[in-house]
């Protein structure tokens, strides 16, 4: 029998009984319903297939929508495990996992009614039938799978998956080669130590799996498993400077390991203007140590010195990296450890040819302080209790030694005192015409000032009656290195991007471009092929599941126990129209390719899709949980959903964070962000939210801590509708501080110390003038090369969510998405002190 009703509000029947109005709710507004709409859905198919355990199963369900699209949704019952409904298509596919009958309503729900007034809800219409889908025993199926890549000279564990048969299950090797030091048993677990590598990259070794169940029935699949060597990576980039005719040891490290031991370390022979290391006293041991030889007391020849260091591994793998050795006639400082004056003496101060009496003068100059440390050795200083600040020296700041002979050297950035008033100086405006959905910044050529890149999208509405943007791209805005920063900018893509990261994908010890685009993770590698770091070259694509229109934020992480960054990424309510959270995890490879391993597409509670998500590792396991971020929730709820994540990547079990906002109003979780803002070595989580100012104006910002994040403080709201947040060190202290966008166009900076608001920026205000911008996506870093982390922000922004907050009616609309007057970049320099 098909059955047509509306969906009413929860209150709806005692609404009718007490003889008041009734209302419906959606994401997308609130106003009275109109009854007296005849358009209804139509759900044409009747009954569905049975199916076979292990077997394909494949159904399509059939539905007319007055006002499409429309979705498809299980609204009671259930699916056999193994089978999915795609709320998009009406798709039902899978692998049937289990015997038996199994019942479920599909509901069909209508699309938005284009005729209707803005001010007017949606046309809720849907039609519901009951199927029932029986799941006979099949045959046993080793299941479609790719198997993850293997790391040569690493554990590797994975379980073949089947369904279907009798258990219990016999696999056997059925033709083809395995690596050496990879074994199948008979319970199906490929694994071990691979101490054979692919012959060539990407060709995988190829071999064929029979499994066999009770029943003495077989089924055959071939599979390819790739052994990759990570690549030989040297990360020590530069190496202290020595002092003449004293000891000398450097130890060069690297980034990646390669192919293992035996790591052999030797001197390239030297061409051009390069020395010979033994010509000045030095040598270079076959275990990585810079020294000097023990026919000196150390390096003899002042001056600054090239030479190449080169290093193999087991497999045969070389790399080579130039140095220079800076050798100075006087004292040498290496480094003050702890160096910052938050943290307490002693401070030991590193170096070498120090002399009884060496002197420390913090900031030299006409407001410098300068201390007599105790003399512990020529290599090492003592101080018990931090100096007074120089004037205007909050932040990092050069520090001096100078011995009793005048000899003296200058570390730059060597100490950073507490600031004890947090303050912006210099505004700077760039100019960069992308439709905003993403910012990153990070020194990411070494110079010591960080550089920009800027993503953006077309095709991006907020709601089905938005605007849309229009500018697509992703651009690097390479720092000049001037006083007041300038900036000098490439386009890496034209193509639409909705989220950026930076990250060392492929373990070279230099950060690498991660961007989220509409069906795929494109990376751009940071010096591959011999280029110095801050040269771009497009690296591998990485394609994204299906099912929905276009992802909303990206994180990177660590998921797995590999120790390679892993990504995930989350899907809005909007265009997607999924009645469920959505986030997925993808698995890196060490080379800057993602696999997709893990979907929460219908397990989060409490939201119709995600907006922002972040990764951080709160229970110190070395491994990185989720938090999802509220994406349409017009009902009571959390602010974020946690899950802990399995060791393969894949999720667990959901949790809300932050109790219940009772009438969220439609309430968006606009940012979540991971940072040490509670000083207590362990990372903790922020998260805010908006709400619709024609319900409640909900502003909530919320403080997770503790292992789970199970531990929650409520903050001092911001003042206004929000869009993202930053993490910045702004005063130099022990706990991080953070930054929020607010509408239409300010930053309100809190300080982690006070964990309340300081002051508020606007970037409407002041010179230069920017038209009338709207202030979005924001990072951190130090664009003056003074110490001191600035803040930058967006001035046109653009996010995927269908709801009111963002745009609607003149009633909802708080009109904090779109390009602005000025499409580009607002900067502010530090001057905190």
């Amino acid at each position: 029998m098909r059955t047509f009703r509306h969906v009413l509000h929860p209150f709806a029947t005692l609404a009718s009984a007490m003889g008041v109005a009734l209302f419906a709710t959606g994401c997308g507004g609130g106003g009275t319903k109109d009854f007296t709409n005849p358009s209804l859905v139509t759900l044409s198919t009747s009954s569905v297939p049975a199916g076979s355990t292990g077997q394909p199963y494949a159904a399509q369900l059939q539905a007319a929508f007055p006002h499409p699209p429309g979705q498809f949704v299980v609204s009671a019952g259930r699916l056999p495990p193994g089978v999915e409904l795609d709320n998009l298509t009406g798709a039902i596919s899978g692998f049937p996992r289990q015997l038996g009958r199994f019942n479920f309503d599909v509901s069909a729900r209508d699309g938005l009614d284009p005729t209707l007034p803005p001010s007017r809800d949606v046309t809720f219409s849907e039609a519901v039938k009951s199927y029932a889908l029986d799941v006979t025993l099949g045959t046993p199926n080793i299941l479609p799978q790719v198997m993850p890549a293997a790391q040569y000279r690493h554990s590797f564990l994975y379980q073949i998956d089947v369904a279907g048969g009798t258990p219990p299950y016999v696999f056997t090797l059925d033709g083809g080669t395995l690596p050496t030091g990879i074994s199948l048993t008979s319970s199906g677990q490929l694994g071990n130590f691979p101490t054979q590598a692919n012959v060539a990259p990407g060709v995988p070794f190829e071999f064929d799996v029979k499994v066999t169940d009770a029943q003495n029935l077989t089924h055959t699949a071939h599979f390819a498993l790739n052994v990759v060597v990570l690549p030989l990576i040297i990360l020590t980039s530069n190496v202290n400077e020595a002092a003449q005719n004293f000891p000398y040891d450097a130890q060069l490290e690297l980034a990646s390991s390669g192919g293992g031991q035996p790591i052999t370390w030797s001197q390239v022979p030297p061409t051009g203007s390069e020395i010979s290391l033994p010509s000045i006293g030095m040598e270079l041991t076959a275990d990585g140590h810079l020294r000097n030889s023990l026919a000196f007391p150390g390096p003899t020849t002042v001056g600054t010195h090239a030479f190449t260091v080169q290093v193999t591994d087991e497999a045969g793998q070389v790399a080579t990296r130039p140095f220079t050795l800076k050798v100075n006639p006087g004292p040498v400082l290496t480094s003050i450890t702890p160096n910052r004056a938050s943290l307490g003496g002693p401070f030991l101060v590193n170096g070498s040819n120090f002399q009884p009496g060496a002197v420390l003068v913090f900031k030299p100059g006409p407001s410098e302080v300068t201390i007599t440390p105790t003399f512990v050795s020529p290599t090492q200083l003592r101080f018990n209790s931090a100096p007074s600040a120089p004037g205007g020296a909050g932040g990092a700041t050069a520090t001096q030694v100078r011995n009793p002979d005048s000899g003296s050297f200058t570390k730059p950035s060597a100490f950073i005192f507490t600031a004890s008033t947090v303050s912006f100086g210099s505004k700077g405006f760039l100019s960069s015409n992308l439709s905003s959905t993403g910012l990153a910044c990070a020194d990411l050529d070494g110079d010591g000032w960080a550089d920009l890149v800027h993503a953006g999208a077309s095709g991006v509405k907020a709601y089905s009656t938005s605007a849309t943007s229009a500018s697509a791209g992703l651009i690097l805005h390479r720092n000049l290195g001037t006083p007041t920063p300038t900036f000098s900018s490439q386009t890496l893509s034209a193509s639409s991007f909705y989220d950026v990261k930076l990250a060392d994908v492929n373990l070279d010890g230099t950060l690498d471009i991660v961007a989220l685009g509409q069906t795929s993770v494109s990376v751009f590698l940071n010096g591959a092929s011999g280029n110095p770091p801050g040269t771009f070259s497009a690296g591998p694509v990485s394609a994204l599941p299906s099912g929905f229109s276009y992802p909303s934020a990206l994180s990177v992480g660590r998921f797995n126990a590999d120790g390679i960054p892993d990504v995930a990424f989350s899907v809005a309510h909007y265009p997607t129209s999924s009645s469920s959270g959505r986030v997925y995890t993808m698995t890196g490879n060490g080379a800057g390719a993602f696999t997709t391993v893990g979907q929460a597409t219908t397990t989060i509670p409490n939201t119709n899709g995600v907006a922002r998500l972040c990764a951080v590792d709160s229970d110190g396991d070395g491994r990185d949980e989720v938090c999802a971020g509220i994406g349409c929730n017009p009902y009571s709820g959390p602010i974020l959903n946690y899950n802990p994540v399995n060791a393969d990547a894949t999720f667990g079990a959901w949790a809300g964070r932050g109790g219940s906002i009772t009438s969220p109003g439609y309430g968006v979780t606009t940012a979540v962000i991971a940072g040490d803002f509670l000083g207590t070595g362990t990372p903790a989580v922020l998260a805010v939210m908006s709400g619709a100012p024609s319900y409640n104006n909900t502003q909530a910002l919320r403080l997770f801590s503790g292992a789970s994040l199970t531990t929650m403080v409520s903050l001092p709201s911001p003042s206004a509708t929000t869009k993202d947040l930053t993490v910045i060190d702004a005063d130099f202290d022990t706990k991080l501080d953070w930054a929020v966008t607010t509408s239409p166009s300010s930053i309100q900076v809190y300080r982690g110390s006070t964990l309340a608001s300081v002051m508020t920026l606007d970037a409407s205000i002041g010179s230069p003038s920017i038209t009338s911008p709207l202030t979005g996506k924001l990072a951190s870093g130090d664009l003056d090369n003074d110490g001191r982390p600035d803040l930058v922000a967006t001035t046109s922004y653009w996010i995927a969510e269908g709801m009111a907050i963002y745009i609607g009616s003149s009633t909802y609309k708080l009109g904090t998405s779109g390009d602005g007057g000025s499409k580009g970049i607002v900067f502010y320099l530090n001057a905190s002190n």
